[in-house]
């Protein structure tokens, strides 16, 4: 995937420079770090979650790493993704950089998307994962918050995942693949802290759920799990 090293030696310099012109921040945050546990009694599967993010710019332009990942079973799934962002207007950014995946096959990608507030509050995601290896996605997320009181929060999440070709080795097959639902109750203890509890479904469709299937995994699921959040 050549043509990623020639994007960022791209957009890096102008990046810096729009950077430089404004005041910096930086903020980390540990944004889940959770315990899961499916109910299906056949699995009895369970394990560590943790989604992570380095954020560093000012009010228009941010560099980011992020970082999600699990742990099951004593064996280890993640992606980390360096990004520039972008501010386009009042609600809306746009996002670039690349992606690596450590699972049973270690892959980079270029990302390419944008982020945002839709309307009714709607927290909107869309990344496009460009691959030369039959593993080009698009992914999308959409999130929403209710605040019942000052610190007792419920958030709605959702992420569909869409792939452009089948490919067998890599357990997924074209068009829609894999959708998940998370329903998460959180309290903040303090503004910088919020542990919480909810309950997790996920699925897969279409030719990805043959391909589990025939390998023997798990292509439907849900379960519960408790995790905290905080920031720095």
């Amino acid at each position: 995937m050549r043509y990623r090293y020639i994007f960022i030696l791209l957009w890096l310099p102008l990046a810096v420079q729009a950077m430089e012109q404004n005041t910096q921040s930086t903020l980390l945050s540990l944004e889940r770090l959770d315990y899961w546990q499916s109910t299906d009694t056949d699995t009895d599967e369970d394990g560590m979650h943790w989604q992570a993010r380095l954020k560093s710019g000012n009010g228009y332009d941010f560099f980011q790493l992020y970082s999600e990942g699990e742990r099951q079973n004593e064996e280890q799934q993640s992606r980390t993704r360096l990004l520039y962002q972008h501010a386009q207007s009042a609600y809306w950014d746009v996002l670039a950089g690349v992606e690596n995946t450590e699972a049973e096959k270690d892959e980079n990608r270029l990302l390419l998307g944008v982020t945002g507030l839709a309307p009714y509050f709607v927290e909107t995601g869309v990344r496009l994962l460009l691959s030369d290896e039959e593993n080009s996605a698009l992914e999308l997320e959409l999130g929403r918050e209710w605040l019942f009181t000052q610190k007792l929060v419920l958030e709605l999440d959702t992420e569909w995942q869409f792939y452009a070709q089948k490919n067998a080795q890599m357990r997924h097959g074209d068009g829609l693949a894999e959708s998940s639902i998370e329903l998460v109750l959180g309290y903040e203890v303090q503004r910088e802290f919020m542990p919480y509890a909810g309950l997790y479904w996920h699925r897969a469709w279409g030719d990805t759920q043959e391909l589990l299937e025939s390998g023997g995994e798990v292509d439907s699921d849900w379960g519960w799990r408790v995790g905290i959040s905080c920031w720095y």
